[in-house]
């Protein structure tokens, strides 16, 4: 690992680019059994400066944990649901339906990486759930004991586990369809190992 930091070094120097190294972590990715793990100590790498270890970490919008855990990611993704829909709430909320289904789609359900998640709990799933649920019927101006599968119906949105099964049905897709050879190759290890 030191050997390729150096390299990084190198080539950044070479081209004058200069590396953040508050974006540049460290991170062990423990085993479940904890009787299989190996090592608790390890070397300390560098570049420009020493690089800490962290135990999670917001990569591109997704929120890596190092027991390969997606808990703190559907949190996120809970907490910008509801901001959204406050927002819209807020500035849109006499506008019509279509334009609310627009707007909506458009903002609240930018979901893009939840066709990565593979560890999470039942409970936290139906957290999620009951947030969109919730934001659905506060936007377009629903009674909380309406029913959400007319409500659904009605508006021509989808439940969420259309769109999670959805998202990954996409990203497998594309992952198995890939020219890269190299994401090829994780696709076939993603679907032996049952992602």
């Amino acid at each position: 690992m030191q050997k390729m930091l150096n390299i990084l070094k190198t080539v950044c120097d070479k081209y004058d680019i200069v590396i953040n190294t508050q974006k540049t972590v460290c991170m062990v990715v423990n085993p479940k059994c904890t009787s299989k793990l190996v090592c608790d100590n390890f070397p300390q790498f560098v570049l420009n400066q020493q690089l800490k270890y962290v135990t999670s970490f917001k990569y591109l919008g997704h929120v890596l944990m190092n027991n390969v855990s997606d808990t703190a990611d559907n949190e996120r993704e809970i907490r910008n649901m509801f901001m959204q829909c406050n927002v819209l709430v807020t500035r849109f909320k006499y506008c019509s339906s279509s334009v609310k289904r627009v707007l909506f789609r458009t903002y609240v359900l930018c979901l893009y990486n939840i066709a990565l998640w593979t560890n999470f709990t039942a409970t936290n799933l139906n957290k999620l759930k009951a947030c969109y649920n919730k934001c659905i019927k506060k936007f377009f101006g629903f009674c909380r004991l309406d029913s959400m599968t007319q409500i659904l119906i009605r508006l021509h949105l989808s439940s969420l586990d259309t769109l999670l099964h959805n998202a990954r049905t996409s990203f497998d897709k594309q992952c198995s369809t890939s020219s890269n050879c190299l994401i090829q190759y994780l696709a076939q290890l993603m679907s032996y190992a049952g992602f």
